[in-house]
């Protein structure tokens, strides 16, 4: 292994570490080193994004959601990231089309159907919702955030 892949993993872990701690500052500080040392793998982008979600910063998430889109088109964990960020920033329509990318490329990820039914909810679209839970929990059938997402949507009806 070179010294920049072994720099590489050690941002890795250190990103990873600082999530799991509940300290998504920490983590996009580590991400931000990694993109900066390999800007265009779209793998560091991805996570950046994911943790700038953490963090709170939707623009810079989406933004490094996007970067990931266009190194890397058929990588389903770049359109969930950008779907995710999109979705939280209120463009639950942009949302679905990324999440429809991303399941198109990887039918049976139960993250994309997760936030696929957040998005379809979000746009008031509850039986569509529940048919993506419901392929999620096929793919996942113990995914606690998609139980609990069909728990509340049941509920709500």
């Amino acid at each position: 292994m070179s010294a920049a892949e072994e720099t590489l993993a050690s941002l890795y872990e250190e990103a990873a570490a600082a999530r799991e701690a509940g300290e998504p500052a920490r983590a996009v500080e580590s991400l931000r080193r990694a993109v900066a040392l390999q800007p265009r793998a779209a793998v560091s982008q991805v996570m950046l994004a994911l943790a700038l979600i953490e963090a709170g910063a939707l623009e810079e998430a989406a933004e490094a959601a996007e970067a990931a889109c266009r190194l890397a088109p058929d990588a389903g964990a770049a359109h969930i990231a950008r779907g995710r960020a999109r979705r939280l920033m209120g463009d639950a329509s942009g949302a679905l089309e990324d999440l429809d990318a991303a399941l198109a490329l990887k039918p049976i990820d139960a993250d994309g159907h997760y936030e696929r039914a957040q998005a379809l909810a979000a746009l008031d679209r509850r039986a569509e919702a529940v048919e993506a839970l419901k392929a999620g929990l096929v793919c996942a059938p113990r995914h606690a955030a998609l139980k609990a997402l069909a728990r509340r949507l049941s509920a709500d009806a």
